[in-house]
């Protein structure tokens, strides 16, 4: 058996916003001096990967965090794909997390229940951010072949959603499959199975991937 195709799904590096503590859905924010060292320093961790295709959601942060790695892979393209935004927050976009808590107590009580089905006001719900999310995966695995390195530059519920799928965690227990900004996974795929390789934080750090079951 030859090798895989190799996807390296990466959550954008941080934001003002993420420091915060602040919702930060399809607002779009830039990343902060942190997010930008974090991202070069997944850059230089990815740095010797063959990459033959980028994708990127159309938000800044992301699209900030692919560029910064693709300074030193200047030939392979970035195509942003809305199917890789952020989950749409609605009328939370851009509150404090402590106020939020709050002020929306029976809406939290719902979310924690069963955070899928749970639709934020004038947004999305989970499982419509999963279903474009899986939606993406297809065709980036039908359009990409066995061998091949392929960037793909998103956010917290995007990769939450694909790394559920890949685990097969249900999609209400989403909080076991989070990555931290500036962080990545590497997925393989061959033929119809996915599988996660391992995790790498921006420090440059790698290990193993421990999730809960």
């Amino acid at each position: 058996m030859g090798p895989p195709l190799v996807i390296f799904l990466v959550r954008h590096g941080q934001t003002e916003w993420n420091a915060l503590g602040r919702f930060q859905g399809r607002a779009d924010v830039p990343l902060d001096e942190n997010g930008l060292l974090q991202a070069r320093n997944l850059a230089m961790v990815l740095r010797p990967v063959a990459l033959v295709a980028a994708y990127s959601s159309p938000l800044k942060r992301a699209i900030e965090t692919a560029q910064e790695i693709l300074m030193y892979h200047p030939r392979v393209p970035l195509i942003r794909d809305p199917d890789l935004a952020e989950m749409d927050l609605g009328e939370f976009d851009g509150m404090e997390g402590t106020k939020w808590v709050k002020s929306y107590p029976e809406f939290l009580a719902r979310w924690r229940e069963r955070p899928s089905k749970v639709r934020m006001p004038k947004g999305e719900t989970l499982e419509e951010v999963s279903e474009r999310a899986l939606r993406f995966l297809r065709r980036l695995t039908t359009s990409h072949t066995p061998g091949q390195n392929v960037l793909v530059c998103t956010h917290n519920f995007v990769c939450s959603a694909i790394l559920c799928h890949v685990l097969s965690i249900p999609l209400d227990r989403f909080r076991e499959a989070t990555i931290p900004t500036g962080s990545f996974v590497r997925i393989c795929s061959m033929g119809e199975k996915l599988w996660v390789e391992r995790m790498e934080r921006s420090s440059g750090v790698a290990g193993a991937i421990s999730w809960k079951g």
